[in-house]
C-alpha cells in the first residue's frame, strides 16, 4: 500500500500542519499496513491449503480494502488542488514526488536483481516499468495511479461542476456498470464485455471525493446499512474463498461489491469517529512515511523469507508487524538525509 496510495502526505500534497485532517491519516496508516498484511500473505494465491489456511483467507478478505482505500485518499485529497496550486504545479509536485521515486527504486531493483540473476532482455525491462512489475517491489498500483494524475484536472473540473447528488449518482452508475451487472452475468454464466467513459480505479477516486466534501457518515442509518452490507460481503467472500479449490478470479477483483463497500464502509466509520479531532502525532508520524513503507516494504519480505518460513505463523503475524516497523524505520531515517529525501519523499 501507499498515495496517491501514499501522496496524501502533508509534504506531498502541499497541506499545512494546520490543514491535517486527522481522518486522512488514520486511513493512510491502515490502509499501509493493510498493503503490507496482505503482500505478507502472499501463498494465499497459491491455494496451498494448509493448518493456517483459515487465517489466509481472514487476513486477505479484512484487509482487501487497502488499496482502494489509497485511490480513495487520492480523490479525497488532490480533486480539489485547485484550490491551492496550479494545474503545472500539480504535476510538478506528482512528478518529483512519485513519478522519480518509482523510476529509481524500479531501477535500483532491477539491477539488483540483475546482480543476482543476470542480464535481462532490455525489453522486458522496459515491459516491467511500463506495467509497475518490478522485482522486489509490488509496483503495479503506481500504473493506474500515474494514469488518474494524467486525467486529475480534468476530473476535478469535471466535479467542480457536479453537485453531492449528481455526483453520487455518477457513482451509483459505475458501481452498477462496473460490479454489480458484470457479477450478476458472471453468476449466471453470460459473457458480456464493455467498455465505460470512466472505469477502473477512477471510481475509488470519485467515490473518495464524494464522501470527502459529504457528510453521510453522520447519518446512524446509512453508517448502519453500509457496515451490515460490507459485513455481509465479507462473510460470503470468505466462505466460497475458504471452500474454493482454486483461485475464484472473480473473487480477487477490486471491483466487486466485497471489495468496494467494504472500502466505502471504513471510509465512513473511520470519518465518523475521528471528525472533529486534530491529528496525534503517532498517526501523523507514521503516515508521513507511508510512501516509503510502500517503496521498500516487499524487498524486506524478500528477504526476511530467506530467514522465517514464508508458509509459517511467525511470518504471517510478527513477520508481517516486523516488516512494517522496519520499513517505518528506515524510511524515517532515509527521510532525514537531505538529498534522499528525493527519492523516499
Amino acid at each position: 500500500m501507499c498515495h496517491g496510495y501514499f501522496v496524501h502526505l502533508q509534504k506531498n500534497i502541499g497541506i499545512s500542519m494546520k490543514e491535517r485532517v486527522a481522518y486522512y491519516d488514520v486511513l493512510n496508516v491502515i490502509s499501509c499496513f493493510g498493503v503490507v498484511c496482505l503482500h505478507s500473505n502472499g501463498m494465499i494465491h497459491t491455494f496451498e491449503k494448509d493448518g493456517l489456511w483459515w487465517l489466509r483467507v481472514l487476513i486477505e478478505v479484512s484487509f482487501y480494502f487497502a488499496v482502494p482505500i489509497f485511490f480513495m485518499l487520492s480523490g479525497a485529497t488532490l480533486l480539489s488542488y485547485r484550490k491551492r496550486y496550479s494545474t503545472k504545479t500539480f504535476y510538478k509536485k506528482r512528478v518529483l514526488r512519485t513519478v522519480l521515486p518509482y523510476l529509481f527504486w524500479s531501477v535500483t531493483f532491477f539491477s539488483l536483481y540483475m546482480l543476482e540473476h543476470g542480464a535481462q532482455p532490455w525489453k522486458e525491462i522496459v515491459r516491467g516499468l511500463t506495467m509497475g512489475q518490478v522485482p522486489y517491489g509490488f509496483y503495479w498500483f503506481f500504473i493506474p495511479l500515474f494514469v488518474i494524475y494524467l486525467f486529475m484536472p480534468f476530473l476535478a473540473l469535471m466535479v467542480n461542476q457536479l453537485n453531492k447528488q449528481q455526483l453520487l449518482i455518477l457513482c451509483s452508475l459505475l458501481i452498477v456498470l462496473q460490479s454489480i451487472i458484470p457479477t450478476v452475468y458472471s453468476i449466471f454464466g453470460i459473457d458480456i464485455q464493455f467498455q465505460l467513459p470512466i472505469g477502473g480505479f477512477f471510481l475509488f477516486t470519485l467515490l473518495g471525493y464524494l464522501l470527502s466534501i459529504s457528510d453521510y457518515e453522520t447519518n446512524n442509518k446509512y453508517l448502519l446499512w453500509i457496515i451490515l452490507l460490507s459485513l455481509a460481503s465479507l462473510i460470503i467472500r470468505y466462505i466460497i474463498i475458504f471452500h474454493a479449490d482454486a483461485k475464484p478470479d472473480g473473487l480477487f477483483s477490486y471491483f466487486g461489491l466485497y471489495s468496494i463497500l467494504p472500502s466505502i464502509g471504513v471510509f465512513m466509520a473511520i470519518k465518523r469517529i475521528t471528525r472533529q479531532q486534530t491529528v496525534h502525532k503517532v498517526w501523523r508520524f507514521l503516515a508521513q512515511r507511508s510512501f516509503g513503507v510502500y517503496l521498500l516494504h516487499f524487498f524486506i519480505i524478500c528477504v526476511l523469507r530467506k530467514y522465517i518460513p514464508y508458509t509459517s505463523l511467525q511470518f504471517l503475524t510478527l513477520g508481517t508487524l516486523f516488516v512494517y516497523l522496519l520499513a517505518v524505520g528506515i524510511t524515517y531515517t532515509l527521510q532525514r538525509k537531505r538529498y534522499v529525501r528525493y527519492i523516499i519523499p
